[in-house]
C-alpha cells in the first residue's frame, strides 16, 4: 500500500496561539483535527538567535544548527552536504516527491521521483520544477520582494503578472474575489494594507493544492509564513495579559492574528479531506514559536532602498555585486569573486554614524561568495539622518542608499518551542513517542520519524 505524508509547515505558530484559536473557533478544521491526531510540543536544539531560515534545515536534514551550519538566506548551502534534506534522501529510495515553498530549498531538483518543486519566496531566482510553475513564482517572488518590511503601492508589474495566472487558469475564482476585496478594502480605510501580506497565502495553496491532486507524490510539503507575520506584529494585542494589560486597545490587530488563522484553518481542512480520501498522512508543524517580547516605542528602522547608491558610496564595482533577496534588516549580496568579497566585507567596517558604530555589521562569516550583512538600528543615524565613510564628511542617508522606514513594533518573536500535531494511518508513530518521551520532541527528531513511515 502507498504511504503518504504532507507536511504543512506553519511557520512559528506554538501552542499557545492553537490552543486560541480552537477555543474561539470552536467549530474550525483544527478543533475537528486536533480531537483526531496526536498533539506534540517541539523544541528546537538550534544555538544563538533564532530564525526559520536555520531552524527549518534543523527539521528538514535532522541535525542542529551547530552541525548543518545554515544561518542566513541565500547562504551557499555546500557547508550542509553531509546532511541532504528529507526529500532528497526519500526521492534517492525511489519516493516520490512533491516541495512547496520550504525554506532552503533553492534550486530546484529534478529527476523522475519529483512531480513538482517550487523554491522558497527567497530564491534568487524564478526556476522551478516543472518549468511552467515559474510563472507563479515570478509573481510571488515579485510580492516578496515589492512588500519587503513596508507595503508599497500595487504596482504596473505585480498587475501584469497577476491577470497572466488569471489567464493561466492558476489562480482560482474564490482567490480572485478574495485579491479584489482586498484592493477596495485598502482604497477607503488605510489599515487593511497591513492586511495584504495575507493574501499571498492563497495564490501558492491555489497552486499546490492542483498539483498535489495532479501528481499525488507520496511526500509533499507546503509552508506559509502568513500567520508569523501576523504574530509578530500583533502579539500584544491578542494576548495583552502577557504585558499585564486587561484588554488588547486594537482589536483589529487582534483579528488580523485570527484572520490569518483562518486562512491556515481552511487550507488544513482541504488537506484534511485529501487525506481521508487517500489514506495520507498529514502533519501540521513548525520548527519553532513565538512568544511576548517587549520592543519599547521605538518604531523606526534603518532600511535599503538603493543598492546600486550604497556601492557607488562604499567606493565598489556595481557589476561584481548583486543583492539577492533577504528578510530586513539583513541584506545578502552576491560577489563575482574571493577579492570582491574582501573589498565588500572591509568597506562595510568603514561606514559608520557619527558616533563611530559600524551600520553594516557581518552576522555571520560568509559561504562561498554570498555575504549576510545586517543593517543596524542606529538611533545616531536615525536622529541626525547621517552617516560617514572612512573619514571622508558625514553625508545624508541616501546617498548611501539608505532611508528610515516606519513599522507596527514587533511584540512577538521567536521561541524554541513549536508544534507538531499528526494525522492518519501513521500517527502511532507519534502515538508512542508520548509514550516514552519527555514534554517536548526534539525538532531533529523528525527526520527520523519521516523515514520510519517510508521504510
Amino acid at each position: 500500500m502507498k504511504k503518504t505524508l504532507i507536511l504543512y509547515e506553519l511557520n512559528e505558530v506554538p501552542e499557545k496561539v492553537i490552543r486560541e484559536y480552537i477555543k474561539i473557533r470552536p467549530h474550525s478544521y483544527l478543533a475537528k483535527l486536533i480531537s483526531k491526531s496526536e498533539f506534540l510540543l517541539t523544541f528546537t536544539d538550534d544555538v544563538g538567535e533564532l530564525h526559520p531560515w536555520s531552524t527549518w534545515p534543523t527539521v528538514h536534514r535532522g541535525v542542529p544548527n551547530f552541525i548543518h551550519n545554515i544561518r542566513f538566506i541565500n547562504q551557499d548551502l555546500t557547508c550542509a552536504k553531509k546532511y541532504p534534506p528529507i526529500w532528497e534522501v526519500l526521492a534517492s529510495m525511489g519516493i516520490s516527491i512533491g516541495i512547496f515553498g520550504s525554506l532552503q530549498s533553492y534550486p530546484p531538483l529534478k529527476g523522475k521521483n519529483f512531480k513538482f518543486y517550487v523554491p522558497d519566496t527567497f530564491a534568487p531566482n524564478k526556476t522551478c520544477y516543472p518549468k511552467y510553475l515559474s510563472d507563479f513564482q515570478e509573481f510571488n517572488l515579485h510580492l516578496a520582494g515589492a512588500n519587503k518590511a513596508i507595503q508599497k503601492k500595487i504596482d504596473l508589474r505585480a498587475i501584469i503578472l497577476f491577470c497572466r495566472l488569471i489567464f493561466l487558469r492558476m489562480i482560482s475564482p474564490k482567490t480572485l474575489f478574495i485579491s479584489i476585496s482586498q484592493v477596495i478594502k485598502e482604497s477607503y480605510n488605510p489599515k487593511f494594507k497591513s492586511r495584504r501580506s495575507l493574501i499571498q497565502p492563497h495564490f501558492g495553496f491555489d497552486v499546490y493544492l492542483k498539483e498535489l491532486k495532479k501528481h499525488n507524490p507520496s511526500f509533499t510539503t507546503f509552508f506559509t509564513n502568513h500567520v508569523a507575520g501576523m504574530m509578530h506584529r500583533y502579539w500584544k494585542d491578542l494576548f495583552p495579559k502577557d504585558f499585564k494589560l486587561k484588554n488588547s486597545k486594537k482589536a483589529f490587530h487582534s483579528n488580523s492574528i485570527l484572520k490569518a488563522m483562518d486562512i491556515a484553518d481552511e487550507q488544513i481542512g482541504q488537506l484534511y479531506k485529501y487525506s481521508k480520501f487517500n489514506d495520507a498522512n498529514l502533519w501540521i508543524l513548525s520548527s519553532m514559536g513565538q512568544k511576548a517580547i517587549d520592543r519599547g516605542n521605538n518604531n523606526s528602522e534603518l532600511f535599503l532602498e538603493n543598492f546600486s547608491d550604497l556601492l557607488n558610496s562604499l567606493k565598489l564595482e556595481k557589476e561584481k555585486y548583486k543583492l539577492l533577496p533577504a528578510m530586513q534588516p539583513d541584506i545578502c549580496i552576491k560577489c563575482h569573486d574571493i577579492q570582491s568579497l574582501k573589498n565588500l566585507e572591509e568597506a562595510s567596517n568603514y561606514l559608520v554614524d557619527l558616533n563611530g558604530e559600524i551600520i553594516l555589521k557581518k552576522r555571520y562569516n560568509p559561504n562561498g561568495l554570498n555575504l549576510n550583512l545586517s543593517i543596524q538600528n542606529s538611533e545616531s543615524a536615525k536622529s541626525e539622518k547621517l552617516v560617514k565613510f572612512k573619514n571622508n564628511n558625514p553625508q545624508k542617508l541616501d546617498e548611501y542608499g539608505l532611508k528610515i522606514i516606519y513599522r507596527d513594533i514587533g511584540t512577538g518573536y521567536h521561541s524554541p518551542e513549536g508544534i507538531l500535531i499528526a494525522f492518519g494511518p501513521e500517527k502511532d508513530i507519534i502515538k508512542n513517542l508520548k509514550i516514552s518521551k519527555n514534554k517536548f520532541l526534539k525538532t531533529t527528531e523528525i527526520y527520523g520519524l519521516i523515514l520510519k513511515i517510508f521504510r
